[in-house]
């Protein structure tokens, strides 16, 4: 995923970066969806693109590592 990034080394990144990540990942999950469906789970390349993005830190208290971001951006 060339467009997709690691955002995870910046500290904490700007939300309209992690939005922008996450519409960047799209064009792959779509890719990956059959493979989802036929494996009836999330391929193992969804979730390392998943953690090395840092979109599983934006809920996580920033005590444990995490964003402590809201709802409303993880939603978004």
């Amino acid at each position: 995923m060339d467009d997709v990034h690691d955002i995870t080394s910046q500290g904490t990144p700007d939300p309209d970066e992690l939005i922008a990540t996450a519409r960047a990942m799209i064009p792959d999950l779509r890719a990956r969806a059959a493979q989802c469906e036929a494996e009836r789970r999330i391929p193992e390349e969804t979730i390392q693109t998943l953690h090395s993005s840092g979109l599983f830190k934006v809920l996580k208290p920033q005590q444990y590592g995490g964003y402590q971001m809201g709802w409303d951006l993880f939603g978004e």
